[in-house]
């Protein structure tokens, strides 16, 4: 709710429209960690197992990055994952990100270092692309 309160986006619970239950995460966030070639704002997604494979982290990054860009008027979204995280770097590749450079960042709950793959696309690569979604099975809910 800080983050909603003090940059006006955050995190949105995910949920499929024909069910209530709750299948991921995604949203805008400002990192923990500074590096110099880190834009200061990412995009992230955290999906459950059993929806995998079905493009629901594109659509909603998809979203998401439309309202960094057009509505929020963000020049460029980063994205930090694991350099090992096949699965995400192909949502990143989707989305017309480039990787920066792998690096060491500290875990998800700080207590080592990760290597980790930064990755970013700027304002004007994304408003030239064709990358809105056709499909209609998910809504995503701000949850400030």
């Amino acid at each position: 709710m800080k983050l909603w309160a003090e940059c006006g986006f955050g995190g949105c619970a995910v949920r499929e429209r024909a069910r209530p239950d709750l299948i991921g995460v995604v949203g805008l966030s400002v990192p923990l960690f500074s590096h110099e070639f880190l834009p200061a704002v990412t995009v992230g997604w955290r999906f459950a197992p059993r929806t995998w494979r079905t493009g629901y982290p594109t659509e909603t990054a998809t979203a998401v990055l439309d309202q960094a860009f057009t509505t929020i008027g963000l020049d460029r979204v980063g994205c930090v994952t694991n350099a090992q995280n096949r699965r995400s770097i192909s949502v990143a590749g989707r989305l017309g990100m480039s990787a920066i450079m792998e690096t060491s960042v500290p875990s998800d709950d700080g207590t080592r270092m990760v290597t980790a793959l930064l990755l970013q696309v700027d304002r004007d690569a994304w408003l030239v692309r064709p990358h809105r979604s056709k499909r209609a099975g998910v809504a995503a809910d701000p949850s400030p």
